[in-house]
């Protein structure tokens, strides 16, 4: 039987919404998920839960005879020059203009408003991302812009460490940069975040900005562009909220799984196992032809179980991980 906390480190990675949530919908966000405190689970759940953990470890170790081998996890790619980190250069020889915001009064380039934006997206980035794809490796102006705004009180940066004991730098938005970065633009219905939260998980999160870049490229190479990036937490309250909003119509399972087919498919997902799968990132964009796709992307770690890859697969993810 695995301990608490590794059942909520499966849990946070299968990331799965299905009936049995509903449970928790009411009680708000800061309901502890391992059993302790005011709204620990009953014992019959947890029961249920060790119940299904076996299982799951059962398929795991026969998917992985069969057909997870199938599955493609494509590697992310070096990074190379895009036209964003191309652009991100020409701003950054721009002068500096003031801005008024919130009664504050702050002296930006065009390319720190974007490095606002760019961060304040994807809440984590590592340092080291920021300046290649950002300023194509100009450590000069990376420095420079990046100076302007922690000092302005716009952004901070944090030293994590990996789980090999190595230490990064992220930048992430303070709360101010981030009103700031969502001030009305041509992309309104993008969200924002500030803060460094879940540091255990910080490796991961922030290679989910690579992630981006190496779907995003071939988005525009074939012809298509970017309009919204959705981190799995923003997907995941839009799915619980669309769900609660209909709770009184769930009057037996089939009139709940025909609700939960068409919430997941307004989000651009699908049902796996009476579960619907969240991806790290989904990505919106415009194809050359003016209409509106999306594609859901999966960082994988050595921690996935082959259950939770083969879902992944089934729900159409495209699987990537870091080399």
């Amino acid at each position: 039987m695995r301990s608490s906390a590794e059942r909520r480190t499966s849990e946070g990675m299968s990331r799965g919404l299905d009936r049995d949530d509903r449970e928790e919908l009411s009680l708000g966000s800061d309901r502890p998920r391992g059993g302790h405190g005011r709204y620990a689970r009953p014992a019959w759940r947890q029961r249920e839960e060790e119940r299904d953990d076996r299982r799951q470890e059962s398929d795991s170790r026969e998917l992985s005879r069969t057909s997870v081998p199938d599955v493609e996890i494509r590697p992310l790619p070096e990074r190379r020059p895009t036209r964003e980190r191309e652009q991100g250069q020409r701003e950054s020889v721009e002068r500096r203009h003031d801005i008024r915001h919130r009664d504050r009064r702050y002296r930006v380039r065009e390319s720190e408003l974007e490095t606002l934006r760019e961060v304040g997206r994807f809440r984590t980035v590592s340092l080291q991302d920021l300046n290649h794809f950002r300023y194509g490796q100009d450590l000069r102006r990376t420095t420079s812009d990046l100076r302007s705004l922690r000092e302005q009180g716009l952004i901070e940066s944090h030293r994590v460490r990996a789980a090999d004991g190595s230490r990064f730098d992220v930048v992430v938005l303070s709360e101010r940069g981030r009103t700031l970065a969502a001030r009305p633009s041509d992309s309104e219905n993008q969200r924002f975040f500030s803060g460094l939260v879940k540091p255990r998980e910080v490796v991961h999160d922030a290679g989910i900005y690579r992630l981006y870049h190496a779907e995003a490229d071939q988005i525009r190479a074939e012809g298509g562009e970017v309009k919204r990036v959705v981190l799995d937490h923003e997907l995941k309250a839009e799915i619980f909220g669309a769900l609660e909003r209909q709770r009184n119509e769930w009057g037996n399972d089939e009139e709940f799984q025909a609700i939960q087919q068409s919430v997941a498919q307004a989000n651009g997902l699908q049902v796996v196992d009476r579960k619907i799968p969240l991806p790290d990132l989904q990505i919106e964009y415009e194809i050359r032809e003016g209409d509106t796709a999306r594609v859901n992307l999966e960082l994988t770690t050595e921690h996935y179980k082959g259950s939770q890859v083969a879902a992944k697969a089934r729900a159409g993810f495209k699987l990537y991980t870091l080399v």
